[in-house]
This record gives structure tokens, sequence and C-alpha cells, in this order.
């Protein structure tokens, strides 16, 4: 049996994103989807709330579990049987980034990292540019899944630009 684990952090979820998960998951057994918090960022949403949304957004795929985590992702790979690690990758920068770290994952976890190019239509989306258009009152509805757009537009009146 395959399974493949799918990380990040995944605040909000994009389009990019689901569209990376619709397209790995016929080439697994199984698609973990594995939400972790990352320190090094100021989240929109809790943990829970991402595990919720995205798993919303992909629920028509039988074989995609998304789940929470913490801690190094080899960790987590290794407790669910994963052999892979899938990265999506919208250009060079992040090519160079992804290939550095599955370098320390093969290093320090001994797993494969596999990295998929994004759809062009979704080479310009990451969930950064989707918070910063939705500070600003921009449009964003093309860049994340019904469900995500509908719970950031009951935040609308929070964002700091709009104060």
């Amino acid at each position: 049996m395959s399974t493949a684990v799918y990380p990040g952090s995944f605040d909000p979820p994009t389009l990019g994103h689901t569209n990376l998960v619709r397209r790995a998951a016929p080439l697994f057994d199984h698609l973990y989807v594995a939400i972790a918090h990352n320190t090094a960022k100021k989240s929109l949403f809790s943990t829970d709330e991402r595990v919720e949304l995205f798993a919303q957004a992909v629920a028509d795929i039988p074989n995609v579990s998304v789940i929470s985590t913490s801690g190094l992702i080899v960790h987590t790979a290794e407790q669910l049987g994963a052999e892979v690690l899938i990265k999506g990758v919208r250009g060079m920068v992040d090519v160079e980034n992804e290939v550095t770290q599955a370098r320390l994952n093969k290093e320090i976890g001994g797993i494969e990292t596999l990295l998929l190019p994004s759809e062009a239509r979704y080479t310009c989306v990451s969930s950064s540019a989707v918070k910063e258009i939705a500070s600003f009152g921009g449009d964003f509805s093309s860049l994340v899944p019904e469900n995500v757009y509908k719970k950031m537009k009951q935040l609308e009146e929070t964002w700091p630009t709009r104060k």
C-alpha cells in the first residue's frame, strides 16, 4: 500500500492546494494532508479550523484524510507509514526551498519527496497573497474554495487594514 503526506500550514487553504491534492491523490492508495502550526507565521485560522476547511474542500476524494500535526513532518510520515512527502512548487524559488527541505527530510527521516509543479493558473496563488488581497477588500473568490471564501468573508471586518 502506498501512502503519501502533503504537509503545510494552509492558512488559508487555496485552490492551488486543493488542485494539488486532486492531482496527487490518484497516485497513492492514501494521501494525508497534514496541517501544521507554523510558528514563523501569524495564523488567520486555528489549526482545527484549517483542518475543517481543507477537509470540507476535498471531502469528495475518498482516499484523502486531513489531519493536524506538530513537530517534524518526517516523524508524522513515519507514524502514518508514508513513503513519500508531496510538495507543490510554483516557480524556481519554491523549487530551491523545497529541494533543500527534501534533502534534509531524506537525511533525518529517510523519506523521499515528490515535487509537483502547480498548474499555470495557480502559480500566483499563495495563502499570503489571499490574505493580503482580502485585507484590502479585494476579490479573492477565484483563489480559494467556496467554503474558505465564506469563512474569510465572516472575518472581513476584523482585518487590520480595515480598522
